[in-house]
């Protein structure tokens, strides 16, 4: 009996010089930041070509009410959208160009005007999220004095978020 005492003295001094000895380990915390940009994009979908009707000497024809319908998103509101001739003349062409220059309207753009090098704004403001359709029709005047042949323009739409 006295030796187990012994032996539970002993366990007991050495627990507590064990615990006595052990450092205790001192928390720390710390925190970071993940960080990323996005940045305002515009997108432009369901471009398609545009077939004009007939061309008669004489007469002006149109798109409407058919045109063209571009879907402009973007994430960010209050964006435009332009277009313009893709070489600057405004006029459809062969291997000459037609009298009278292509026309357009749509957007804010209310009446026909005529398409050139330079962008024409079709609208400048817009709604962010889903796609916004943008009506566009194309008129064009066709005089006796123009060669009878296929003709085309190539036509670029330009769609940026506003600054």
């Amino acid at each position: 009996m006295k030796r187990t005492v012994i032996i539970l003295s002993l366990i007991f001094a050495l627990a507590i010089a064990l615990s006595a000895s052990i450092p205790t380990m001192a928390v720390t915390t710390q925190t970071t930041w993940v960080k990323g940009t996005v940045p305002s994009a515009v997108d432009i979908q369901a471009m398609t070509n545009v077939s004009l009707p007939t061309l008669n000497p004489g007469t002006t024809v149109n798109t409407e009410p058919t045109g063209l319908t571009v879907n402009v998103k973007s994430n960010k509101a209050n964006w435009t959208l332009k277009v313009k001739d893709n070489v600057g003349s405004g006029y459809m062409q062969n291997a000459s160009a037609l009298i009278w220059p292509l026309q357009v309207k749509g957007g804010t753009v209310s009446s026909y005007t005529s398409i050139s090098g330079s962008d024409l704004t079709l609208t400048s403001t817009g709604a962010k999220g889903n796609p916004t359709p943008i009506a566009v029709n194309f008129s064009q005047q066709v005089d006796w004095a123009d060669n009878p042949a296929d003709y085309s323009i190539q036509l670029i739409f330009t769609a940026s978020p506003a600054p």
